[in-house]
């Protein structure tokens, strides 16, 4: 993204093609921002804020089918949280199953925290060349889940485990750093580095998406709306807004 006078004029793209630009939307993590601009174009103190940004964990997920029959669709998700000794929840794991492509098999998801260190052993490796041990690894986290499934579904009939994935999975698809599932942790011990991702000093630089307002899928489209507004202004923002209502 090539800035001059505070401003955005353009950007380079892989193939080697500069296209012009007074605006640029970044719907990406702004650690991966942070290598798109000249390490001049932000304050060394800003950029030192945004890279030291906490991120949330990461997940580990199992997709896999199951018979129709005997694991019919649920229209509402599970959550099972499990506390300590003192009642603070150490873990938990989401359940859903939905209708399949076929009338013989559902879908079965299966969600749980994984953190990013957990994968260190192939940080510095990428998908699909990660070795046997990472695939062991990921197959006998996927078994237990699976087993602690049974538990609330019964005997998982006809199972076949469809794909299983990590932070790294994450990381790679999406380029969100340490895989984190909903991007930079919302707390308050980060209330200002999180304020100076919405006041960036870049004239025609617009944050989106769930890093720039709020995590997750509403946090992506409020990320949209407020870029839509920075650009074309509040009243005319304001306006078409409500003429969709």
């Amino acid at each position: 993204i090539h800035v001059t006078d505070g401003k955005v004029t353009g950007i380079d793209l892989a193939a080697g093609d500069h296209l012009p630009a007074d605006a640029v939307v970044a719907a990406i993590h702004p650690k991966t921002l942070l290598g798109l601009l000249d390490k001049t174009a932000l304050r060394a103190n800003l950029r030192e804020r945004i890279s030291g940004l906490e991120e949330t964990d990461g997940v580990l997920a199992v997709q896999a089918s199951v018979d129709a029959e005997a694991h019919a669709e649920i229209d509402y998700n599970i959550y099972r949280l499990h506390h300590n000794e003192r009642g603070l929840i150490q873990d938990g794991v989401f359940y859903q199953i939905r209708r399949g492509n076929d009338q013989q098999t559902n879908l079965l998801s299966i969600i749980t925290r994984s953190l990013y260190r957990d994968w260190s052993p192939w940080e510095n490796t990428s998908t699909g060349k990660r070795g046997a041990a990472y695939e062991q690894k990921k197959q006998a986290l996927a078994v237990a889940l699976l087993a602690r499934a049974a538990e609330i579904f019964g005997p998982l009939k006809n199972l076949r485990i469809l794909d299983v994935f990590t932070p790294l999975t994450l990381r790679d698809y999406v380029n969100c750093p340490e895989g984190s599932c909903y991007g930079v942790l919302r707390s308050s011990r980060q209330l200002l580095k999180i304020a100076s991702l919405n006041n960036l000093p870049v004239g025609g630089l617009y944050p989106a998406g769930q890093n720039a307002l709020a995590p997750g899928v509403l946090g992506g489209v409020l990320g949209s709306f407020n870029a839509a507004r920075q650009m074309v202004g509040n009243d005319r923002f304001a306006r078409e807004f409500r003429s969709l209502l």
